[in-house]
């Protein structure tokens, strides 16, 4: 009889406060325990013990991300449980992993931005992070068995970065809507028809270019909301106090499902996505979406919404389309939002698993 094959899991970034990779993170594992009831699954958490089948084995240890203990203590951790195959689910990993080893790259746009506007660290600790992130995303880029991307335009971005990468090397899968709270009412006045933008403060997102603008916002009889995962420092906090923002930060999740819910449509203006998932959140409720006409937004609606480039008169006129076609744009999400299912982001990530064992 042979003996079933074991797949650890690096689940560091179940805890919510990770945003994205936290969805990506419980979703995809949530989803592999509702259809593989047979494979051994190691399950390495920060600290959360998350009730899963018999065949999952929950694994807390203390490590942070991106330290030093990451480097040293994880491959001997790894080693002592003995899979036969791991999937690290973001670049960061042991550089001296001694087990064959997957890896999800959600995007390279530290590659494409590599300023320290987006850190409060000093500049002799930037370049150290900087130099540690090019040499770990390489490793993991050559030395995995294979490669996730969460869109076609991630994988088109490695290859063109790092051409020397063989193009069967890289699978798009792309990633789901996970919920697992219910819709909780927000107290705070809410204005009227506002456009919902969700995301970090990070210079690839642009926010400033929505604020900049939003006279124009407003002459269209629409209002802009914000919700980040973290307050805002000080220089954010006076520049939307001053143009009297709505502004949310650290919301639950059922708190932002509410905000979806009740958007008139959802914007972003982002300079650069690996896929895109408040998005694909909005057109879980059938909201149209306004977006800046980069390649990843245009993957994931099909260059089905409506987009805009960075100047004003663009969104200006991208707003008018948006209103003369709402019905239409709502209709489109409607349809979309069936492209993108943790289920199938699970049933396509066990199959690259089998592949190699």
């Amino acid at each position: 009889m042979t003996t079933a094959k074991k797949i650890l899991i690096d689940a560091r970034f179940w805890q919510p406060r990770h945003g994205g990779l936290s969805k990506y993170t419980q979703g995809l594992i949530l989803h592999l325990s509702k259809i593989d009831r047979h494979t051994r699954f190691i399950i390495l958490t920060y600290s959360q013990k998350p009730k899963l089948p018999s065949n999952f084995t929950v694994v807390p240890v203390r490590i942070p991300h991106y330290s030093v203990a990451e480097q040293t203590s994880l491959p001997f951790i790894i080693q002592k449980l003995k899979p036969d195959l791991i999937h690290f689910l973001h670049f960061n990993h042991p550089l001296f992993c001694p087990i064959p080893f997957i890896v999800t790259i959600h995007d390279l746009i530290k590659h494409h931005f590599p300023t320290a506007k987006d850190t409060t660290k000093n500049p002799f600790i930037f370049k150290l992070k900087r130099l540690a992130y090019h040499l770990t995303i390489r490793r993991a880029l050559f030395s995995s068995q294979s490669i996730i991307t969460p869109s076609q335009f991630v994988k088109n971005d490695i290859l063109k970065l790092f051409p020397q990468l063989s193009s069967n090397k890289i699978t798009p899968i792309y990633e789901g809507v996970f919920f697992n709270q219910p819709i909780i009412p927000i107290k705070k006045p809410l204005p009227k028809n506002y456009l919902l933008y969700v995301g970090s403060l990070y210079q690839h997102k642009n926010l400033k270019f929505l604020i900049d603008n939003l006279n124009i916002i407003l002459n269209h009889g629409l209002n802009l909301v914000i919700v980040t995962p973290k307050p805002p420092p000080p220089a954010w906090t006076a520049l939307i106090n001053r143009h009297r923002i709505t502004y949310f930060s650290s919301l639950s999740q059922g708190a932002l499902l509410y905000l979806y819910k009740n958007s008139y449509a959802f914007i972003s203006a982002s300079l650069m996505e690996g896929f895109g998932l408040p998005a694909v959140e909005a057109m879980s409720f059938d909201k149209p979406l306004i977006l800046s006409s980069i390649p990843a937004f245009k993957e994931i609606t099909h260059n089905q919404q409506v987009y805009f480039d960075l100047s004003p008169n663009s969104l200006d006129q991208a707003l008018a389309k948006l209103k003369r076609g709402y019905k239409h744009y709502q209709k489109t999400s409607q349809n979309l939002k069936n492209y993108y299912s943790f289920r199938s982001t699970a049933v396509k990530t066990l199959k690259l698993y089998q592949k190699f064992l």
